[in-house]
This record gives C-alpha cells, sequence and structure tokens, in this order.
C-alpha cells in the first residue's frame, strides 16, 4: 500500500503521488473510494505543520494531509493570566479554518463566544488543545456542513445557532461529551446538548438540554424518544421551519421558550405526564391552531401562548392551579377560554379567567366582558390585546393591577368611583384620549406611566382630582387637561 501526501493549505495544494493499493488513482483503479474522517496525528502550530490522515474502507488505501501551521489573520487573545490564549476569526478571510494547537509557544485552549460569528467559514479544524468552545461560536455560519470536537474539549457553549451543520462528530476518546444520531450529548446525564437538522435523538437521551435546536435552519420534523423526561429552555426556539413534532409520554417538562416562535407548529400534543409549561413556551407559534393542555398540567408559565394568533379556543383543566401573568395575550383570534368546572383555583366568566378566592381577574380576552362580581383587575390582565379598542370597568371594581390595560387601541375609559388604586402602567401606551377617573389617593396611584403623559401630575395638581382629562396629542407625550 503506498501513501500519498497532499499540502492543503490556503494558498496552494502540492500533492506528492505514488502507487497505491488500488492503482495511481482513483479513476485508474477503479476504487471508488469511501474515506474515514479525518484523523489528526500531528497537531500543527504556529510555526511548525501537522498531519492527518484517513483511510479508504473499501481498499484501506491511506491518505495523509499535511496541514499548514495556521490560518493567517486568526486573533488570539491571552487569557488565564497569560498562560494560554483563546481565537476568535479576527480578521482572517479564509473558507478552510486551522486552529494552531500552540501559540507564541502557549496553548490555544478556548474558542471564544461569539468567536466565528457568522463566517463564511466552509470547513475548521479544531485542535486537541481546545477545551473551551463558547456561546454563539459558530452561530451564523451557514457554510459550515461538518464540525469533528475533539477529545480535549470539556466545555460547550449554546454554539451552534443558525448554522448549515449536517454532520457532527465528537472524537471517542472524549469523556465528557459523545456523538449519536448527529447530536452532541453530555455522557454523565445523557443530556442532547447540541442537534441539528438531520439528527435522530438517541434512545437513552433523558433530557433536551438548553437551546439544543435553537434556530436550526432546515429542521423539519423530529421524534423525542420515551427516554426523555424533560425538555429544556429554548430547546426548539426559533426552528421556524419545523411543522411536527411528537413528544412522549415520559416528558414531565416543558421548560421556557422551548417552541418560541415555531411558527410551522400547526397542532402539537401535550401528553398526560407533563406537569409545567414554562413561560413563553409556545409564544408566538402563530401556525399552531390547536393545542389541548391534558389534566396532569399544574403550572402554565408566563407569556406561555403569548402571540398564538391561530388558536381559537382553549381549555384549562382542573388540575391547573397556577397560571402566569399573559400566559395567552396577544391571541388575537381566541373566541373561547374555558375553565374546567372542577377547578379549584379558577373559574371563567364571560370570556375571563378569575380567581376564585378574591375575584381577581387574572385574564381577559379580545370579546370579554368584566363581569359585576369581579373585584380586582390583575396586572397584566388585558396586556397588549391589540384588538380590543373598548371596555366598561364594572363598580365593584375596587383596584386596577400595574399594566392591567397596557399596549393596546383603546381610546377612552371611564374609571368607576368604586376604583381606589391604580398601579403603575395600567393604562400606558395606548391611545387614550379621554379619561374619567374619581377619586383616588396619591400613594394609591402608580409612579411609573399609569396613563400615557403627564395624566398623574394634572390629577394632582391644584384644581385636579376626580373628572373627565382629555388630550389632543395622545401618546408618550400627551398634555391632559381637566374638562
Amino acid at each position: 500500500m503506498k501513501t500519498k501526501k497532499v499540502l492543503l493549505g490556503i494558498f496552494a495544494v502540492i500533492l506528492a503521488l505514488t502507487f497505491t493499493a488500488c492503482g495511481y488513482d482513483t479513476v485508474s483503479s477503479g476504487c471508488a473510494h469511501q474515506w474515514s474522517e479525518w484523523e489528526v496525528i500531528k497537531e500543527p502550530n504556529n510555526s511548525n505543520e501537522g498531519e492527518r490522515t484517513r483511510t479508504c474502507a473499501k481498499c484501506s488505501e491511506d491518505e495523509v494531509n499535511i496541514i499548514l501551521a495556521q490560518t493567517p489573520g486568526l486573533l488570539f487573545t491571552l487569557i488565564n493570566n497569560n498562560t494560554a490564549y483563546s481565537v476568535s476569526l479576527g480578521t482572517a478571510t479564509a473558507t478552510e479554518i486551522i486552529i494552531p494547537a500552540v501559540y507564541n509557544g502557549l496553548p490555544v485552549i478556548e474558542i471564544e463566544n461569539g468567536g466565528f460569528y457568522d463566517s463564511a467559514m466552509t470547513s475548521i479544524l479544531i485542535p486537541n488543545s481546545v477545551t473551551s468552545i463558547g456561546h454563539e461560536a459558530f452561530s451564523g455560519c451557514v457554510a459550515l456542513t461538518s464540525i469533528t470536537i475533539p477529545a480535549s474539549v470539556t466545555s460547550i457553549g449554546f454554539a451552534f445557532q443558525y448554522t448549515g451543520l449536517e454532520s457532527v462528530t465528537v472524537d471517542s476518546g472524549n469523556t465528557v461529551y459523545r456523538s449519536e444520531g448527529n447530536c452532541i450529548i453530555e455522557i454523565s446525564n445523557n443530556t442532547l446538548i447540541a442537534g441539528f437538522k438531520n439528527s435522530v435523538i438517541p434512545l437513552g437521551v433523558t433530557s433536551i438540554g438548553v437551546g439544543a435546536f435553537y434556530a436550526c435552519i432546515g429542521l423539519t420534523s423530529i421524534t423525542i424518544p420515551d427516554s426523555v423526561t424533560s425538555i429544556g429552555d429554548y430547546a426548539f426556539s426559533y426552528c421556524t421551519d419545523l411543522t411536527s413534532i411528537t413528544i412522549p409520554n415520559g416528558v414531565t417538562s416543558i421548560g421556557g421558550f422551548a417552541f418560541n416562535y415555531c411558527s410551522g407548529l400547526t397542532n402539537i400534543t401535550i401528553p398526560d405526564s407533563v406537569t409545567s409549561i414554562g413561560g413563553n413556551a409556545f409564544s408566538n407559534c402563530t401556525g399552531l391552531t390547536n393545542i389541548t393542555i391534558p389534566d396532569s398540567v399544574t403550572s402554565i408559565g408566563i407569556f406561555a401562548f403569548a402571540g398564538c394568533t391561530g388558536l381559537t379556543n382553549i381549555t384549562i383543566p382542573a388540575s391547573v392551579t397556577s397560571i402566569g401573568n399573559s400566559a395567552f395575550s396577544r391571541c388575537t383570534g381566541l373566541e373561547s377560554i374555558t375553565v374546567d368546572s372542577g377547578n379549584a383555583v379558577y373559574r371563567s366568566e364571560e370570556n375571563c379567567i378569575i380567581l376564585r378566592a378574591d375575584n381577581v381577574l387574572i385574564h381577559g380576552f379580545n370579546n370579554g366582558v368584566i363581569p359585576d362580581s369581579v373585584t380586582s383587575i390583575g396586572d397584566f390582565a388585558f396586556f397588549n390585546f391589540i384588538g380590543l379598542t373598548s371596555i366598561t370597568i364594572p363598580d365593584s371594581v375596587i383596584s386596577i393591577g400595574s399594566y392591567a390595560f397596557s399596549y393596546w387601541p383603546l381610546t377612552s375609559i371611564t374609571i368607576p368611583d368604586s376604583v381606589t388604586s391604580i398601579g403603575s402602567g395600567a393604562f400606558a401606551w395606548t391611545g387614550l384620549t379621554s379619561v374619567t377617573l374619581g377619586t383616588i389617593a396619591e400613594t394609591n396611584f402608580g409612579t411609573y406611566i399609569p396613563f400615557p403623559g403627564n395624566l398623574r401630575d394634572v390629577y394632582f395638581a391644584d384644581g385636579g382630582g376626580a373628572g373627565t382629562y382629555t388630550t389632543t396629542n395622545p401618546g408618550d407625550n400627551a398634555t391632559w387637561t381637566k374638562q
């Protein structure tokens, strides 16, 4: 068997070719080579070349590449009390990136946070000196299709979002991570920390880690195996191409922002094993038209379904004991909200969700009517309901919470004399031009933008107090006059 040596570099390739076991080359030998992955047998540094080898599975021919010392223009920064270097793209313009193991006599041990962010690279050689790959290290590298993680790496951040990666290999000698099914898995706890568009989540994985598939370009469907018990924060966030996902019965928790902006999802089944839905878990899933919350769920986080404009109805089961602020805000298509009659904490009335214990309205909707039984409108109750243009507050209400009606196109409001407390931001960022108020003590009148402009100041100035106030310049800088 002969060996052919190829000098691969940024500027030239020098080929030294002699006899091989299957002829002078693949054409004359008739062997359609099936090469193994490259194995580095000598690390390059900033002054010495390295070598790597691969073998044909069919004819056993070896190929050895001489690796240039490093890619020109890379930026090296002293770290760890000047005992080692981190590396980033710097001014390098090459598409084939070679990181040296040693620079100026010191080891290169870290790829910086955002080190190669938005790089046009098509390949990268990471030496066996690197122990840490930072957050967003390869984010935006859409031309990068494959990567090998060496045995030395013990820490990988939130590193691979918005890439074109199709093949990921972790060196078999790595004791912290392994690769399987085109996924990177943390060995100690079987947590999948990074997945890609053609990943198959292997059986045995117990958790989908934080941001594991974040902004995974080209991921259209995926099956989560029965071994998984939790889906981490941001796990599938911004997977806009995702149209199908299967969540198994073993999953007990869905993390915050887990499916945020998965706009291609139209239907998702939450299994009976899930007990908690994290904040923003399904927010901005604009294509979602149907979702069933099972009886196992006890908590729904803040903004959990916010911006799901395709939802038309939803039922809260009897098991739910906690609903976060604005869990359904901006669900402009939501026409019906029902709380199971067996729920001991919440009830639904007039398309509103109300706390049973103290009659606090915690969530209203575009076509909601505030019932006469309500004594308080909770924080964020009608927050950011852009379809809501008018509403009547009944005389039973004594307090209006912070940001209760903020961010919606309300033009006028009459607040009954029964209301003695208004929270900060209660009517902030609205289009109000007319407000009628009763008597409210200064200590019970929120200090931070309870209304747009200077209404609070005018109310407590001489000649202010209970009455109707108007403005001709609505918005943040509104100037109010008492009528």
